[in-house]
Formats: C-alpha cells, structure tokens, sequence
C-alpha cells in the first residue's frame, strides 16, 4: 500500500540517498522531502485531470461579484488545485462554458455552477501506480540539488525522468477515463477543431 513514506524513500533511493524511517526525522533527507511534498503533489496534480483525484461540486456564490466580463461569481473550494470545466447543468455531452479563476473564485455565466476540478489528495492510499510513480520522481528532482551536490546532473536526471513518467501516467489515466459519448447530432469543438 502506497504511503507518504514509501514515496519519499522511493525518491531517495532514486538520487542514490539513505531512506528515511519517518519524514519527521531530522536528517538532512526527511526535512528536504517534507518541505518538498505538498508543492511537489501539488504540481503533479496540476499537471493532468486525474481521474482519481477528479471532484464534481455545485459551487457557492462569491460575496462579491465580478468585476466585468462574466455575470457570476463562486467560490472555489479550498482543495482545488485545478479547474476541468464549468457547467450550468451535469450534461457532460455539452461543452463546457467559459471561465475565469481569479484569487479563489470561478467568474462564468453559468448559473447555477457546476464544476469538475483536481483535488489536493494528500493520502495516496488509493494513488495509482503510475502517479505514484510521477510524485517520487518529481519529488527526487526537487531534493536532489542540495542532496546529491553533483552540481545539478542528478536533478536534471531526475526532471527527465519525471517527465518520460508524468508522460505515461497522463497517457495511462486517459485510456483509463471513460469517454463521455456525445448526443446524437451534438458537436464536438475538439473533433471541430482538428477537422
């Protein structure tokens, strides 16, 4: 079962560093991969929307209203880390509509909204592998440089690394995602577009 812990270790060990029994541990690793961890899961979740860690929500309305440009405010919940779409209703046949994030709020003119976004997922109990896999070597790049002190070729490893993995997670969990099929004479604007 995948934990904080095993990632961290699997990081270290990817830079050729001593695993650690707890990231409480006051070594020179523990300390560098704690400070690490949220931005780094943070980052990996921004990068794709993962279906494990997607959210479906109907937003509230933000005490105040936009500036200009769209009819509504909401709130964005505190554990978005990205939005997927905005909708007035859950008809995913229907392309989304336009939006705007803007210091914690989504202005639209979609009323009521309804949003789909990636989560903060701070237990990776249910990570799958592959992202598991994108975290540890993110995580590895992060820590390398003070780590590894080889100058920056162990993180410059380490950042091609994330990316060939982040790259096959991303493709994983699309072929992985069920398809949402399209109404009878409904258009897609991606199909539109590469036509």
């Amino acid at each position: 079962m995948p934990s904080i812990v095993g990632i961290m270790n699997k990081a270290l060990r990817l830079i050729g560093q001593t695993e650690i029994a707890s990231p409480e541990q006051q070594t020179p690793s523990a300390v560098r991969c704690s400070a690490a961890w949220r931005d780094v899961v943070d980052e990996v979740l921004r990068a794709h929307p993962w279906a494990h860690a997607t959210v479906w929500a109907a937003l509230s309305k933000s005490d105040t209203p936009p500036p200009f440009g769209f009819a509504h405010a909401y709130v964005l919940p505190a554990d978005c880390v990205r939005v997927i779409d905005v909708r007035a209703d859950g008809n995913l046949a229907r392309q989304g509509l336009p939006f705007e994030v803007v210091r914690g709020n989504i202005y639209t003119d979609a009323a009521p909204c309804n949003t789909r976004y990636v989560a903060r997922d701070a237990d990776p109990t249910f990570w799958p592998p592959d992202f598991y896999d994108a975290v540890a070597a993110k995580l590895a790049a992060e820590v390398a440089l003070p780590l590894a002190r080889d100058g920056g070729a162990m993180m410059r490893a380490m950042l091609d690394r994330y990316q060939w993995v982040v790259d096959a997670a991303r493709l994983n969990d699309a072929a992985t995602s069920r398809e949402v099929e399209l109404d009878e004479g409904a258009e897609c604007c991606f199909i539109n577009a590469r036509g």
